[in-house]
């Protein structure tokens, strides 16, 4: 078994990161975790540049966040991840949050398709490599992060149909700030709507400590997101978002847990 290549990378919580109560906000922290991903990718051979280069492109199926507590504003914090390996199409990455003082506050686990730039149809593991000879993937490496008292994979979550839902809670729109390079909205966008959400719905967001994203359709410029906030009684722990185009067309399910 190999030993991990792992990447840290520093951060520094602005003021301008952080919420009405000084603490860094969610999608802040994923966006530390995306550009900390890169850094892990370009490091194991497996760049963007690289990626774009052999045609193929990283897509983030779902993830698992777990904390202590988040970073506070003018506070540096570290980001800690690796490849964890392959489970048939999809690559498992995990993160641990340090604070300055290198005590961990966060973990998280998150799982990945490698798809084809252009159509986004998933490729295997193996084509992958076989493509990018330059790269090394540690694909036998098996340790995993700790997240405390919870399945280490990043769960499915089921999604009602919207006539289930009722009216949304609030509505956005993927106009220009909300788009990345790739010309639809970036996933931490998700986070910061959600967050908006559950806000608007009453509670604390500060009180969140532990959530699940699955992200299941893309959002382009333009186009309108009715987002629902709701408790599901077969799973009391938690609370739900989600982000629906349309009738039909489900975008996201934010899982969250309260202290």
């Amino acid at each position: 078994m190999r030993e991990p290549n792992i990447s840290v990378c520093e951060y520094y919580a602005k003021s301008t990161d952080c919420d009405i109560n000084d603490m860094l906000l969610p999608s802040v922290l994923l966006g530390t975790m995306q550009e900390a991903s890169e850094v892990s990718s370009t490091s194991d051979g497996f760049s963007m540049e690289v990626m774009n280069n052999a045609g193929f492109c990283w897509v983030i199926m779902r993830m698992s966040v777990d904390f202590e507590r988040m970073p506070k504003w003018k506070e540096r914090f570290l980001v800690r991840t690796w490849n964890v390996g392959t489970d048939k199409l999809l690559w498992t990455r995990d993160y641990e949050i340090l604070d300055e003082e290198g005590k961990k506050i966060g973990a998280a686990t998150s799982e990945w398709l490698v798809a084809d730039f252009a159509t986004h149809r998933p490729i295997r593991p193996k084509t992958l490599i076989e493509s990018t000879p330059a790269g090394s993937l540690n694909v036998d490496y098996l340790e995993r992060v700790d997240l405390t008292s919870r399945e280490l994979r990043a769960p499915k979550l089921n999604v009602p149909s919207r006539k289930e839902l009722g009216d949304p809670v609030i509505t956005k729109f993927a106009d220009y700030c909300e788009l990345d390079r790739n010309n639809h909205v970036n996933n931490t966008r998700y986070a910061a709507w959600a967050i908006d959400a559950i806000y608007k719905y009453g509670i604390d967001p500060d009180l969140i400590c532990s959530f699940d994203i699955n992200y299941f359709s893309e959002v382009h410029a333009g186009q309108m997101v009715d987002i629902f906030v709701y408790k599901d009684e077969s799973d009391p722990e938690y609370y739900y978002v989600v982000g629906y185009i349309g009738e039909d067309v489900k975008v996201y399910a934010f899982r969250f847990k309260l202290r």
